[in-house]
């Protein structure tokens, strides 16, 4: 149907996109714009070279490798999301969410940077040990070595608050939308 997108002016979703190609083709082309011009984002594959990468996850606009050596390193889209921390020891877990990198250390500890607008960042002081964690949209969640889940950062639909009825679990997962 060719009226699906098309608003009652008859301006729809393929003129919208065109008007926005449109805005970023031409703001690439003025002289002082922030604006990277658009063949940089519609450009065949890219790679980056790192060492032998162990596990490698992508998140909103970035991704995240470790390195054999237990180092991450991370690239792409960055509002501080690929920014590692110098002080960051050996990592054995990666998890890119949508603007936040999170860590699982091989000691168990968490850490996690990037946009820190909800909390998502905080990892409580009381976390414990910890044997896996995920980063999600405006949270993370990380399983603790008893099977609890500890999850931060943002709550507007609840995917902080753990059921205490969940009992032990196995994996944990916090998505890019609000639930876990």
């Amino acid at each position: 149907d060719s009226s699906v997108g098309n608003s009652k002016d008859g301006v729809g979703m393929r003129g919208l996109t065109s008007l926005l190609l449109f805005l970023v083709i031409g703001l690439a082309g003025c002289e002082d714009s922030p604006v990277e011009p658009l063949q940089k984002f519609v450009e065949g594959p890219q790679s980056v070279l790192i060492g032998a990468a162990m596990s490698i996850d992508a998140g909103g606009g970035h991704t995240c490798a470790i390195e054999s050596d237990g180092g991450v390193v991370c690239w792409g889209f960055s509002g501080g999301q690929t920014n590692v921390p110098s002080t960051l020891g050996t990592v054995s877990q990666v998890s890119a969410g949508t603007n936040t990198t999170c860590v699982l250390e091989t000691d168990g500890g968490v850490a996690c940077w990037g946009v820190n607008t909800q909390g998502e960042t905080n990892v409580p002081a009381t976390l414990g040990t910890a044997t896996q964690v995920s980063a999600g949209s405006s949270h993370a969640c990380a399983l603790q070595t008893d099977g609890r889940v500890v999850c931060w950062g943002g709550n507007l639909a609840g995917q902080i608050n753990v059921p205490g009825t969940l009992g032990a679990a196995r994996q944990v997962s916090a998505s890019s939308g609000s639930h876990t």
